[in-house]
């Protein structure tokens, strides 16, 4: 617990310094976050042996994705169908030529691996450049959630969330919800908009909290089905970045839907 708290202390400080330095600065560390989770989603899986090369050209792929349109006014996915489909492509005929090294399910799990992770980081991006008050308020929630579920379930715990994490309860689960729904609505109030509807701030934020906790339990199940504890140990006490990350892809993708309601 002790290493946790203090790797915790120590990406909050550089969080913190990253969101005060210039755009490019953010970009680049999102860059770098990106990179690590697309190395730990295609080490994850043992059972593909995806040859190096592809997975050079699934990272270009992915960095393509990210760094397209992420100086827009409002949401949009800012690459063209003919940059996709050359991506694609690229990804998908190698198998005709080395089936033995490289096979369709390898090249399916590398094309929606970049594709997914391209446009996650992509819209975290641009939510930066947009408002990056509404950033810290989603990882706001999805801290709060965490930590308030997990101190929740060890002092009140006692019936199982779900097998695909067993220390995980329902009470430290509903403990997290509402200290998120709390926390979350009077972030929302003091710092981005105190004309919205109180209901819809708390309705919505809730349903952010929910998502965080689907996005730990999503990722968690990638990890039980190929039988890992950790994506990595990059993070000491914590795991690697997809560990820590996880609620907030969640968030952050349930969000982008919400928005129009805000």
């Amino acid at each position: 617990m002790k290493k946790r708290i203090i790797s915790g202390v120590i990406m909050a400080i550089l969080l913190v310094i990253i969101y005060v330095c210039p755009p490019i600065v953010f970009d680049i560390a999102v860059g770098i976050l990106a990179a690590g989770a697309y190395y730990e989603l295609t080490k994850v899986r043992k059972d593909l042996t995806i040859p190096n090369i592809m997975k050079y050209i699934g990272f270009i792929f992915l960095m393509l994705i990210m760094y397209m349109n992420i100086d827009t006014i409002s949401y949009s996915f800012g690459i063209d169908y003919t940059s996709l489909t050359i991506g694609f492509i690229i990804m998908f005929i190698p198998t005709l030529f080395m089936p033995k090294k490289y096979n369709t399910k390898e090249a399916f799990y590398l094309a929606s691996t970049s594709l997914f992770l391209g446009v996650t980081f992509n819209l975290l991006v641009q939510t930066f450049n947009l408002n990056k008050v509404i950033l810290v308020w989603l990882i706001l929630i999805a801290c709060s959630t965490d930590i308030f579920a997990l101190f929740g379930g060890m002092l009140i715990g006692k019936h199982k969330l779900t097998p695909i994490s067993p220390k995980k309860t329902i009470e430290g689960s509903i403990t997290g919800l509402i200290v998120a729904v709390i926390v979350g609505t009077f972030f929302y109030l003091i710092f981005i908009n105190k004309e919205v509807s109180i209901p819809v701030i708390m309705l919505v934020t809730a349903v952010l909290s929910c998502a965080g906790q689907m996005g730990d339990l999503f990722f968690s199940l990638i990890k039980r089905e190929n039988e890992v504890k950790d994506y990595s140990h990059l993070i000491p006490g914590h795991g690697g970045i997809l560990d820590r990350i996880d609620s907030t892809v969640f968030i952050l993708l349930f969000y982008i839907v919400l928005s129009r309601f805000l």
